[in-house]
């Protein structure tokens, strides 16, 4: 198993870092995505990399903090992106629910965010809510983008087809094992399984069994034991076929 989205350098989580990434291993983890979304996690993610290949570090600056976040920040991304110690940009995208920042501020960051991607050849990690046709009006600009994932996907069965159909990876988290995600779950069986991944958002949506805790990569194990089922596969076979997926969009061993 892989978590392809924790935040794991954030507040809630940095001072039990050592004892969550051993949880994590106890459970079959083999790798975890730290998302980084400002400066300092993203010095703490690339530090603790450095003593644990078994974290990688993804960076960006989120719509939420559009107008927040310096510049200084989105230049120290770019050359973490080129000394090589980011697997993808990310989380980066549109958010139209919460509105911290104007469309027009959130749209200008993510093209930025785009030409990074392209600029370094890293795959692009999206967060897009209540924002779908100007995500997609936006990514049809830059067919060049060949490697693209949405993060903590929960949109609509129709908007996953369009998805797929542009080659597009979804990322399911443990929203996927709540009784009232009926159509997501229905998107996971329609989705062509070579374009799924999965991930906790930690510390975020702790899936069904753990809920109102705070969440962590080990509790990612329901995430694909649900997933599994869904896809009426045995759980050795379909974490197999999940951790080939990360391999492919994120260039790793």
């Amino acid at each position: 198993m892989i978590d392809t989205h924790a935040h794991l350098m954030c507040e809630q989580l940095y001072p039990d870092i050592e004892k969550i990434v051993e949880r994590a291993k106890l459970v079959g983890v083999k790798k975890i995505f730290n998302i980084a979304t400002d400066l300092d996690t993203l010095e703490k993610g690339i530090s603790f990399a450095k003593r644990n290949p078994f974290i990688k570090n993804i960076a960006a600056i989120t719509p939420h903090d559009v107008e927040k976040i310096q510049e200084d920040f989105f230049l120290k991304v770019k050359e973490a992106a080129l000394k090589k110690e980011l697997i993808a940009i990310g989380e980066t995208g549109l958010d139209y629910h919460y509105f911290h920042a104007t469309k027009e501020n959130q749209k200008k960051s993510f093209i930025k965010h785009i030409q990074l991607a392209l600029e370094t050849n890293l795959p692009l990690m999206i967060h897009c809510r209540e924002a779908f046709s100007d995500l997609i009006e936006i990514l049809d600009e830059y067919p060049a983008l060949k490697k693209v994932v949405i993060h903590c996907f929960t949109g609509t069965k129709k908007e996953a087809i369009e998805l797929v159909n542009r080659g597009i990876y979804l990322s399911f988290s443990g929203i996927l094992t709540y009784k009232k995600s009926v159509e997501l779950q229905e998107v996971l069986e329609q989705t062509p399984i070579d374009l799924i991944i999965l991930e906790t958002d930690s510390p975020y949506l702790a899936p069904l069994k753990l809920r109102g805790r705070l969440n962590e990569p080990s509790f990612i194990l329901e995430t694909y034991e649900k997933g599994a089922e869904l896809k009426k596969l045995e759980f050795p076979f379909f974490c197999q076929i999940i951790e080939r997926n990360v391999k492919n969009l994120f260039s790793i061993d």
